[in-house]
């Protein structure tokens, strides 16, 4: 079973996607493939009701509140990509290092994002490793949206 998070981008580009509709109908019965449902990706959804409609039918589980230890780890990354010349401010990083914070306490297996600019960016990524590696957790594995088509419609996409 791989347990997943979905990037707030990845369900924009679901419902942007001729495919997307048939990506979701294959995805969202697939018990071994859980999309957990965390606050912070389905607050920043909330302006976007045909997108909320989507994390909707496609998250499983019970909600992951934002907590002190999700946001501790994220600073910590943060920390740790300021002192490797990030450029991105907290407001503008800050939720991304959320995201992945919470799939790294949470034992997650995969992060599925196109944003290659804050989440994706090779100093964010490399924060990630070497914050995890020295807290003894795993780092989950970055995937795009095209990783996430070609895994549940071979031969459509």
């Amino acid at each position: 079973m791989a347990n997943v998070l979905l990037d707030t981008n990845i369900y924009g580009k679901i419902i942007e996607d001729a495919e997307g509709i048939n990506l979701v109908e294959k995805i969202a019965p697939d018990n071994r493939f859980v999309i957990h449902n965390f606050r912070l990706i389905r607050d920043e959804l909330r302006k976007a009701p045909s997108i909320l409609r989507v994390y909707d039918k496609l998250v499983k589980g019970t909600m992951i509140q934002e907590n002190k230890q999700i946001k501790e780890l994220a600073k910590q990354y943060f920390s740790e990509y300021k002192a490797n010349n990030g450029v991105k401010n907290w407001a503008n990083i800050g939720n991304d290092f959320k995201i992945v914070a919470c799939a790294s306490l949470y034992n997650f297996d995969l992060i599925f994002s196109d944003d290659e600019k804050t989440l994706k960016h090779p100093r964010a990524i490399n924060a990630y490793k070497i914050i995890n590696l020295r807290k003894k957790i795993r780092t989950p594995t970055f995937y795009t949206y095209k990783d996430l088509k070609r895994s549940f419609l071979t031969g459509n996409s």
